[in-house]
């Protein structure tokens, strides 16, 4: 089992956690909001609301909690046994179960638990049972951390909607105007793990756009300013970011992207930051491993150099002084004894062919 670390949180791809297959959350919750056997799931909530968020008010809580439990349910259409959508599922359940206890400020506050309940509450008074896929991949997330998804996840879902709904510009003015403002304040407080996850949107949102006809207005690059616009708006129009990442050591890197020009011009440049990216997911316990394995290498080597120089240089040399003698003198006697045993085979051998030549010559001298 691969429990997420918290840089796997902060670096996943949420494109790829808000949506596969085509299909995003919220449309798998519609469909089946109606179904006769999801009715079960009010009463799971209505236990839930009672239990561990008894301080909520409304059916607000219910309804929400219910959206979860859906998801949870539909966990193999999501996952289409695909063990990467699996995490990427389970982070985002664990940012909406932080969601749904802070957004009604429940006496449980901790996700792994809400989960649990809801799992083994189905179990206890329903036939049909909660899949506990996310058992192990749930983790705390912190204040910021939560702050950051919220973000995303309202941009995204903006986003989807804005696809489904072409004509609705509300969704592409909101998504337009909000990552402006994200990406300038994660700049200023240099959240560079956040600044990746809003080029992921930018990238997915602006090449979308460029193919819709409508809405071009909320579109930063989708069709080329005039010069006349250009020259009114001045710096406005021109955003310099400097990129500082930390791989494996303190490493700078200088970016200045220039949000000015063509759409396809832009998106060759977001292209490529996010080519970097997509890199680094493809394995992304590859650097920890070779990290381990460097630090290994370093470790032994370091140990034989001390070793030596305790040898040689230090009072530690005489505790194996008398240890090398004795082996030393063990080693001599076994030799001197492997060569006594040599010559006293050699003495025989010739001892027995003089006896030979001996019976020869004194039958030789007795037929004279």
């Amino acid at each position: 089992m691969t429990i997420p670390t918290h840089d796997d949180i902060l670096k996943v791809d949420f494109d790829d956690v808000y949506m596969r297959s085509n299909e995003n959350y919220n449309s798998i919750i519609s469909r089946n909001w109606n179904e006769y056997k999801h009715h079960n799931f009010t009463d799971l909530c209505s236990y839930a609301k009672y239990d561990i968020c008894r301080n909520s008010k409304g059916v607000s809580f219910t309804a929400d909690c219910r959206k979860l439990v859906i998801l949870l349910d539909n966990m193999s259409h999501i996952l289409n046994g695909n063990h990467h959508n699996k995490i990427y599922f389970c982070i985002y359940l664990n940012y909406k179960l932080h969601e749904l206890v802070k957004n009604y400020n429940c006496i449980v506050r901790n996700p792994i638990d809400v989960y649990r309940y809801m799992t083994e509450a189905r179990r206890t008074w329903f036939s049909r049972t909660i899949p506990k896929t996310c058992v192990g991949y749930l983790v705390d997330l912190g204040d910021e951390t939560f702050l950051n998804f919220r973000k995303l996840d309202q941009l995204y879902d903006n986003f989807y909607k804005f696809k489904y709904n072409k004509h609705s510009c509300s969704y592409a003015e909101y998504c337009s105007r909000e990552y402006k403002n994200l990406l300038r304040t994660s700049s200023n407080e240099q959240n560079m793990d956040f600044h990746d996850l809003l080029y992921e949107f930018i990238y997915h949102f602006e090449k979308y756009m460029i193919g819709v006809e409508s809405c071009k207005d909320f579109s930063q690059w989708g069709q080329p300013q005039s010069k006349t616009n250009r020259s009114a708006e001045g710096s406005t129009n021109t955003s310099a970011m400097k990129v500082t990442r930390e791989m494996g050591g303190i490493k700078e890197i200088e970016r200045v992207i220039e949000m000015d020009g063509t759409g396809k011009n832009i998106l060759k440049i977001i292209s490529e930051r996010k080519k970097t990216l997509d890199k680094a997911r493809l394995s992304p316990h590859t650097g920890t491993e070779t990290t381990v394995s460097s630090g290994m290498a370093v470790l032994f080597f370091s140990v034989l150099i001390i070793v030596f120089i305790m040898y040689k240089y230090t009072a530690f040399g005489s505790y194996f002084n008398p240890r090398m003698r004795k082996l030393k003198r063990k080693m001599k006697k076994k030799d001197k004894k492997n060569m006594n045993i040599m010559g006293s085979h050699e003495w025989i051998y010739n001892n027995e062919n003089g006896n030979k030549y001996q019976i020869q010559y004194s039958y030789m001298d007795n037929s004279s």
